[in-house]
């Protein structure tokens, strides 16, 4: 049994969110950026508009949901600071990745994308403007983004390495005791490294419900390891500290965790239907349309709610990515 030293923790994916941060589309950014949409890490031209009514609706529903939504750009001095250009707000939107909040606490990460860096220390400003304390941050060489971390529950967590969070990060996370939790469950991306729809964990895994998860069909035989943080030391591959090596991502979901397993075809990954966000144990927001009716076949007892994202999307991004819960409370 672990005892926070902060109040803003996430235990587990399925406990009900209660504190959500996210950032409004800047619209003059993103005209900027659909200027050369590529270089700004979008995969099309986005429209402002459309754009900004998407995110307000996904922060209505939410709010629905008694959940208290913050906005971290209307929360700093982001729109006045003169050191920072509008190239590296292209992706502010997506709160989930400069942060990763574990059973311990928040943690500040570090890009791989330098684009993003500036990210990092607008989170930074806003958690000590709001007296929300910073448990840790990631130094180079160490690279994690948010969207590879997921809390399972209170004693194992699980956090992917490879396009964008590496070795160096999570071994400095687990050396710390930043992750809070006894067991920390590694996949390692076993994929085309220059597939921008598996950019991060949540990409190509979700969670439904407190037993069940969506995967996508290609990430079946990924290889997880599992290191024990009791005593741990950076030996990377050191038996001494794993549970378990080179197990098959399925294999460790199903057996070893004993979840079930619902699986996405990649027409449908490639459209964000893994990256889909639980606010309690019984619900799910989704944004595709062919995995929400999947749900209901397969999972009928969680309740889904479909949030129109595909503008969004075309940020190479979703829900998850939108929103960052850095306080989920079990009822």
């Amino acid at each position: 049994m672990y005892t926070f030293e902060s109040e803003y923790a996430v235990e587990s994916e399925s406990d009900s969110a209660t504190f959500v941060l996210v950032a409004r589309p800047l619209l003059s950014v993103i005209e900027e950026c659909n200027k050369c949409f590529y270089f700004n890490i979008y995969e099309n031209p986005v429209n402002t508009n459309t754009a900004l009514y998407q995110h307000n609706n996904l922060i209505r529903t939410l709010q629905s949901h008694n959940i208290l939504v913050c906005d971290v750009v209307q929360g700093t001095d982001i729109l006045t600071r003169t050191d920072i250009e509008p190239l590296q707000m292209a992706n502010i939107i997506f709160t989930r990745d400069p942060v990763i909040t574990t059973a311990h606490g928040v943690v500040l990460g570090n890009f791989r994308e330098k684009l993003r860096s500036k990210e990092v220390d607008i989170f930074k400003k806003f958690f000590k403007t709001n007296n929300i304390p910073i448990m840790g941050c990631i130094e180079e060489p160490g690279c994690v983004e948010g969207g590879d971390f997921f809390p399972l529950d209170s004693t194992r967590c699980i956090i992917a390495v490879g396009m964008r969070t590496n070795f160096d990060g999570v071994f400095q996370m687990i050396e710390k005791d930043l992750f809070g939790t006894k067991n920390v469950a590694v996949v390692k991306y076993g994929g085309d490294m220059n597939n921008s729809h598996c950019v991060h964990l949540d990409s190509y895994f979700g969670m439904v419900g407190k037993n069940t998860v969506l995967l996508w069909e290609g990430a079946q035989e990924f290889l997880v390891d599992e290191y024990k943080c009791e005593h741990f030391q950076k030996a990377c591959f050191n038996v001494k500290f794993m549970n378990i090596r080179d197990m098959p991502f399925r294999q460790y979901l199903e057996n070893y965790c004993l979840y079930k397993v619902i699986l996405v075809p990649t027409q449908y990954q490639i459209r964000y239907g893994c990256n889909v966000l639980m606010i309690n144990e019984t619900t799910v927001l989704t944004q595709e349309k062919e995995v929400t009716e999947l749900l209901k076949k397969e999972a009928p007892e969680i309740n889904t709610v479909y949030v129109d994202m595909s503008e969004i999307n075309k940020m190479y991004g979703g829900i998850r990515c939108a929103t960052q819960v850095i306080l989920r409370r079990k009822y």
